[in-house]
């Protein structure tokens, strides 16, 4: 190999990306994964004095990362009726590196500059560095969700209320058994059982059918189940004594997978007893 093959060859090496990195080249990466981060990142010393606060952190809690370095993080995002317990527990893990909490994802109430509360995941790792235990939080806003919650708490309510006002019966039942597993309150207006009675015995709406129509209506069931999402079907029923029964229209809707393959029926029995 000639000198101008070897320098050729030294000039390459140079162009060539190492492939493990340098220092610099982990730190700058570190960097942007911290900076880019839709969580905010926060890293506490052993004393609790916040040493990294991403931009995250700072849209999240309000304050600038001038502000959070060096505060101590119990004072600035903790409620005050928080603090001392939390003050506490610092100061067990920071001496041994040890807590229940490392590793999990708890939620918790944390505190914004202008004073609001608000609802948290938090996920805390920790590390030992120079003879001491540092903490890193992962901290994200779970605002939205838990008003998602709420809303959908409130929804599941007012149609609760709904459904326990309503004189019509409402059930829902599998497909194939035609076994109950939800009947409204009103069936014990209609019929006299509560719904605790459907509870524990899954086959007694087939079972409280008039004989004269059981086999029928379980026919009738079985076709119109394969081949239609919504059909009405009409039968007798006997009260819990058997002393009278109720004439039905029972509006059907079937609940199907991706195949099409029926997985549930839901109903709404009217009466239209004469």
């Amino acid at each position: 190999m000639g000198v101008s093959d070897r320098t050729e060859e030294a000039e390459i090496k140079k162009r060539e990306p190492d492939a493990v990195g340098t220092p610099l080249d982990h730190a700058e990466l570190l960097k942007s994964i911290i900076d880019n981060s839709a969580d905010a990142i926060i890293g506490v010393d052993h004393r609790g004095t916040i040493n990294l606060w991403n931009p995250a952190a700072q849209r999240m809690f309000g304050f600038s990362q001038q502000e959070a370095v060096g505060a101590s993080v119990h004072q600035l995002i903790i409620p005050q009726r928080f603090r001392s317990k939390a003050t506490s527990a610092f100061k067990t893990f920071s001496k041994s590196g040890s807590a229940s909490l490392l590793g999990k994802t708890l939620e918790l109430t944390a505190l914004r500059k202008d004073g609001e509360e608000f609802p948290v995941e938090l996920t805390i790792n920790s590390v030992n560095l120079g003879e001491h235990w540092h903490a890193t939080g992962f901290i994200r806003d779970i605002t939205a969700l838990k008003q998602s919650d709420s809303q959908l708490l409130e929804s599941e309510t007012r149609l609760k209320k709904l459904i326990n006002s309503v004189a019509d019966i409402f059930y829902t039942a599998e497909a194939d058994t035609f076994q109950t597993t939800f009947i409204s309150p009103a069936v014990e207006l209609q019929l006299g059982f509560t719904a605790n009675d459907f509870s524990r015995d899954k086959e007694l709406w087939m079972n409280q059918i008039h004989e004269k129509e059981q086999e029928s209506v379980v026919k009738e069931l079985r076709e119109k189940t394969l081949k239609l999402d919504h059909f009405s079907i009409e039968y007798r029923m006997w009260s819990k004594n058997r002393k009278y029964y109720v004439w039905f229209e029972d509006r059907i809707t079937v609940e199907r997978d991706k195949s099409g393959k029926p997985l549930a029926i839901a109903g709404t029995m009217i009466n239209i007893t004469d």
